[in-house]
């Protein structure tokens, strides 16, 4: 539940939820370090799609040194940041020769069509660009982090259809980092948790799920999908959306038993309504707010019965149709406080 709800607060409140290691130098050149993976990552590149949507893509690359499993590329492609917006993430698992990148973060990336047909082609030659640096934990390095440049050809088919199909992106040029964690960094990351407070909700049925939190005098409203793709083998499909309803209000009635109602604003229409009738015993966590250290405490109501409204909530998306979900009971409420 936190980590949803902390993703709505990113873009409509400023909450973020990192993994802090600290220590930032440059990077040892006389210790022997064992890779468990490198990662690349681009930073966020602005394009017009063929069907003249602007968009920001980037693309991720994900490889295990010494396995035969676990390495994959990841394209998403998003229609802005603001609480309108919508995200879509094609994850494409790729044989270990397919990401070709070593600690110093130079290598090539050569998708093979059998992996990424019919979704377009990716051959990439990745270069580094000034010194790496690492972070440390406890004396010992945990990963190094390499400025990079990428080019090479680079064309995304999104394979969406209707009025607002996004059809393709190209692009000849990406920056970005590649991140080598090492076997020292593995148990010694630092959580710095930022503090969250308000009322929160989820439902989820099969591969879709909502959640929503308070926003000032409106909700934050997050929807959710995973597909599986027909083609390539093993390849998969997210869609998220973000919207707004007004603000939430949470009344408790006797016993414990309390309902919240959700009614649609920015991007999203219809109504739905959560009841629960028990609480679990108050769980408190620290966190960090404003640079001091707090404790979070959260009062959950699990099992909570989730029912739309004569008007189905319904979250819209320009491409593969719009996120709503079925009346069920595998719902949940939270009300989080600072103290």
């Amino acid at each position: 539940m936190r980590t949803l709800a902390v993703l709505i607060s990113s873009v409509t409140v400023g909450a973020t939820l990192a993994a802090a290691p600290a220590g930032l130098a440059s990077a040892p050149r006389d210790v022997p370090q064992v890779v468990t993976s490198v990662a690349l990552q681009t930073t966020s590149a602005p394009v017009t799609s063929s069907t003249g949507h602007k968009l920001h893509l980037t693309f991720q690359a994900h490889h295990i040194p010494n396995a035969n499993i676990g390495d994959d590329v990841t394209v998403s492609l998003s229609s802005g940041t603001s609480d309108k917006s919508e995200f879509h993430d094609w994850r494409f698992p790729v044989d270990g020769s397919v990401i070709a990148l070593d600690s110093t973060g130079s290598g090539t990336i050569d998708v093979p069509s059998s992996e990424l047909a019919p979704y377009g082609t990716i051959d990439l030659q990745v270069t580094p660009v000034g010194n790496p640096t690492t972070q440390s934990c406890k004396g010992s390095p945990t990963s190094q982090t390499q400025k990079v440049t990428i080019a090479g050809t680079f064309t995304f088919v999104t394979k969406s259809s209707g009025a607002h199909k996004w059809g393709s992106v190209t692009l000849e040029s990406l920056s970005g980092q590649v991140v080598s964690t090492y076997a020292t960094g593995l148990g010694c990351i630092d959580f710095n948790v930022p503090c969250l407070s308000g009322t929160l909700w989820q439902a989820n049925q099969d591969n879709l799920g909502f959640t929503g939190v308070t926003s000032g005098k409106k909700g934050s409203l997050f929807a959710s999908r995973e597909k599986i793709l027909s083609q390539p083998t093993g390849a998969t499909r997210s869609d998220e959306a973000f919207a707004t309803t007004k603000k939430l209000t949470l009344k408790k009635s006797g016993g414990g038993a309390v309902s919240l109602s959700v009614t649609a604003a920015g991007n999203s229409s219809g109504t739905a309504s959560l009841k629960a009738k028990h609480a679990t015993p108050a769980d408190s966590v620290h966190c960090r707010q404003g640079g001091k250290q707090k404790v979070e405490t959260s009062t959950n109501w699990n099992n909570a019965k989730y029912k739309n409204g004569k008007k189905r909530l319904t979250v819209h998306e320009q491409i593969f149709g719009s996120i709503k979900i079925s009346n069920n009971s595998n719902s949940q409420i939270t009300v989080a406080k600072i103290t």
